[in-house]
């Protein structure tokens, strides 16, 4: 028999990246910097929470950009508040690796939305290429668990890292070929190719059958 109080079906836990409070705001909502001192599980939930959150930005390779700078402000401050506390109480390696990855994650998401914010204009061929490569670097992040250790076991990891390896190589041809770049966008494109090259080189390394099959390098 199902409790009167048991929670409704689809309603989301009481942590999810869905909810409206993060646990610390959760447990004290007119002041939702103030930091409780049962320090190791208050910041594990911490922790966890704003890793969802972020991931949550996501969706099968591409980023919402669009949601994300709707939030990014309060993320900013959430996650500064976070190292704050974790600087104060003196946090253990595993707390600060994970903070380290989770700030990794909002500034490369921070610098990916400023990216297509200028690149909004896809009827240019170059912005388009330039655009795609910078939402799949971030899809790529989907691919590393909460300590920025790649997770093999992440939802199609194998097949991701092998067709993008091999995506990554025509793009670079096709964007060669074009007759009219801008400076901005080639810089965008350059910077962000080999940012892709880099982590997929490191996830490849988790599996014999894509490490390396032939390495590749940006044209000079």
């Amino acid at each position: 028999m199902i409790s009167s109080n048991a929670p409704a079906p689809n309603a989301p836990a009481p942590n999810a990246p869905g909810s409206k409070h993060s646990p610390l705001e959760n447990q004290n909502h007119e002041n939702p910097y103030f930091f409780p001192q049962e320090e190791l599980q208050q910041a594990d939930a911490e922790m966890d929470w704003t890793f969802a959150y972020l991931k949550s930005f996501i969706h099968e390779g591409s980023f919402d950009d669009v949601r994300f700078n709707k939030k990014s402000q309060i993320l900013s401050t959430h996650i500064m508040q976070i190292g704050d506390w974790v600087k104060f109480q003196k946090g253990s390696q595993d707390l600060r690796q994970r903070l380290q990855h989770i700030q990794h994650i909002f500034n490369q998401m921070d610098l990916a939305a400023t990216y297509m914010d200028y690149l909004r204009d896809e009827k240019y061929i170059d912005q388009y290429m330039a655009r795609s490569l910078v939402q799949a670097n971030i899809g790529l992040l989907a691919l590393f668990n909460r300590y920025g250790i790649p997770d093999p076991t992440a939802a199609m990891y194998l097949k991701i890292v092998y067709q993008l390896r091999r995506t990554l190589q025509r793009w670079e041809i096709w964007f060669r070929a074009l007759q009219t770049v801008t400076d901005g966008v080639g810089f965008i494109f350059d910077t962000q190719l080999v940012k892709a090259q880099t982590t997929l080189d490191t996830l490849a390394k988790l599996h014999p059958i894509l490490h390396p099959p032939h390495p590749f390098t940006v044209s000079k």
